[in-house]
């Protein structure tokens, strides 16, 4: 079997336990595998700060942006319900900033491109990578803004439109309901524009298989 310059761009650092620890052992497989592997990601706990050199003690070349903020304080989120005007006054938020074309948080990922665009360039001068894999459909966009790379590949640890989906059934207040069934299309939409897109699509069950085919 061929070895292969492998670059993955991942928003979240795949360390274990950590929030992203399903991806580890694929990020390491590879690189255990003999094939050179470059993830370009961000840290944005001390947790994955501290075991990041893990990935790397198994030979996976590390570009990562670092919050500038790490070690300060972050309070628990309040939990208190939303008042009945602050719902109405999300729900007409999230619709207004929400595009057809564009699941609400595939914006946030625009940002998270652009926090990792220095160590990606740095990526991009050390080694000619073969393939490109990009972790998680709501990041699938970033496709748009590379050069061609020889292969593409997506992750879809998560379908969106099926998790949306699910949550528009199991939400507490109703205006969570309209937003999730709303995520749920617009989702439908954006996933099977980009996986016509990418030369692979990798799923992890059997449900997301039938799904993007």
């Amino acid at each position: 079997m061929g070895k292969f310059n492998i670059l993955m761009l991942n928003s979240d650092l795949p360390v274990f336990p950590g929030r992203a620890g399903h991806e580890y052992l694929h990020t390491t497989h590879l690189a255990r595998l003999g094939n050179r592997v470059g993830l370009v990601s961000l840290v944005h706990a001390r947790e994955q700060d501290e075991k990041k050199h893990v990935l790397s003690d198994a030979g996976v070349c590390l570009y990562l942006w670092q919050d500038p903020n790490l070690d300060r304080f972050h309070p628990a989120e309040s939990n208190n319900k939303p008042s009945f005007l602050r719902r109405i006054a999300k729900t007409i938020y999230i619709f207004g900033q929400t595009s057809l074309q564009r699941p609400q948080d595939t914006f946030v990922h625009d940002y998270t491109f652009r926090n990792f665009s220095v160590p990606f360039l740095e990526a991009l001068k050390r080694d000619n990578w073969e393939a490109m894999i990009v972790v998680q459909s709501s990041c699938a966009r970033w496709l748009d803004f590379l050069r061609n790379f020889p292969a593409s590949v997506l992750v879809m640890h998560d379908v969106g439109s099926l998790v949306y989906g699910r949550r528009s059934k199991t939400a507490q207040f109703w205006n969570q309901r309209l937003v999730s069934l709303f995520g749920s299309w617009v989702y439908r939409a954006f996933e099977r524009s980009y996986c016509s897109k990418y030369d692979l699509i990798i799923t992890v069950s059997s449900a997301d298989e039938e799904w993007v085919r």
